[in-house]
């Protein structure tokens, strides 16, 4: 799309019109002296499409062309597609634009345009050259691959179909309702019963994780609507179930059952144990740790990260037994008992064993201590 000419802003803003940074998508808006006054006669949809700019104070406005764009590292403006060609499957709220331009970049591709059909994403793509069966099937694996590599497993289309050329209106445009019916049997996945103790009990952990009926030994985790936190439940549960270290990488690195069953037996035990480190010994602060003690250091009487908060008791109040859970409370968690230090080169910290909290009781009479306040 190039750059704005003069006396015109673009704006490239997601849905809380917030800019995106440059490389992600967002919707185009355009503002400027050039700006319409709106549609004529229609009321609602001038409305809806021009909107005050969240960016001036002088009441100017933006105009939302509901494309999709994002900006590249040279400043231009690059066209995606469509907005409203956004879909919901698995959960996933997902642009098909977006999956498109990065379909369009892969050398072979010539024209590239990806819809959800019944639950799941098929890309018709038109390549440069005409392929083969066998060359298709190369390229559909490639394909996935490059996605894979710059998009979520969930926007990555499930299924490829190569056309000789899109179908287009009288105007020139694409014709979505005329692009071809896939083969039912493409969108099924041919079943393949898991064989074995080890393969059945991970089948059945897919399935459940995934809410499905049942996953067949060819069934790839990501097309099934997997995704890393669910990726995470799996290795988890493969770990109880079967009382074996794996890595959680080794799902990623092989998503189809029947291969990451087989990787189990091959590389279950690889996994080191985790040492718990000696609580004796000073320990070295975490990055997080040593920003909130930098910042310490620079304002300490800051109140910042300070989490103040009331709760009211109701009934005679025993004090023995908010004592034992405050104790128990510490005990605990070893972040309530853990003190910081500067030493000789560093600072480090030191759980205590053993710490006895405090607490501090004050009677609200008719006269109040300063920050006090009755409900």
């Amino acid at each position: 799309m190039g750059r704005p000419i003069a006396n015109t802003s673009l704006f490239i803003l997601n849905a809380e019109l917030t800019p995106t940074p440059v490389g992600a998508s967002g919707e185009l808006l355009i503002g400027g002296v050039g700006l319409a006054r709106g549609y004529h006669g229609r009321a609602g949809l001038t409305a809806e499409r021009f909107v005050p700019n969240p960016f001036a104070r002088n009441g100017e406005r933006l105009y939302r062309t509901g494309d999709l764009a994002r900006y590249r590292v040279d400043g231009v403006v690059e066209y995606i597609g469509r907005v409203d060609h956004q879909v919901k499957v698995r959960g996933f709220r997902i642009e098909l634009g977006e999956i498109e331009a990065c379909l369009r970049e892969q050398s072979a591709v010539r024209e590239a345009v990806v819809v959800a059909e019944n639950d799941q994403l098929l890309a018709y793509l038109v390549t440069h050259a005409v392929t083969s069966e066998t060359d298709q099937g190369t390229l559909r694996e490639t394909f996935k691959t490059a996605l894979r590599a710059v998009l979520p497993d969930y926007m990555v289309p499930a299924h490829m179909l190569f056309l000789a050329r899109l179908p287009l209106t009288p105007n020139g445009k694409l014709d979505r309702k005329a692009l071809p019916k896939p083969d039912a049997s493409l969108l099924q996945k041919r079943y393949v019963a898991p064989v074995g103790e080890k393969a059945r009990q991970v089948a059945a952990i897919w399935a459940e994780v995934l809410g499905l009926p049942q996953v067949g030994l060819e069934d790839h985790f990501f097309e099934l609507g997997g995704h890393s936190l669910l990726a995470t439940r799996v290795v988890s549960r493969v770990r109880q179930a079967l009382a074996i270290d794996v890595a959680l990488k080794s799902l990623f690195e092989q998503p189809v059952l029947g291969a990451f069953v087989q990787a189990l037996g091959e590389k279950g035990a690889d996994v080191a144990h985790i040492t718990l480190a000696d609580r004796e010994q000073p320990l070295l602060l975490s990055y997080a740790q040593e920003r909130q003690w930098f910042l310490w250091q620079l304002e300490p009487d800051s109140a910042a990260y300070h989490i103040p908060a009331a709760l009211r008791l109701v009934g005679a109040l025993d004090r023995n037994a908010l004592q034992r859970a405050f104790d128990t409370l510490v005990q605990r968690h070893e972040t309530l008992r853990t003190v910081f230090f500067a030493d000789a080169h560093q600072t480090v910290q030191r759980v205590i064993e053993q710490a006895a909290p405090v607490i501090d009781y004050q009677v609200l009479g008719s006269t109040e201590p300063p920050g006090c306040r009755r409900w």
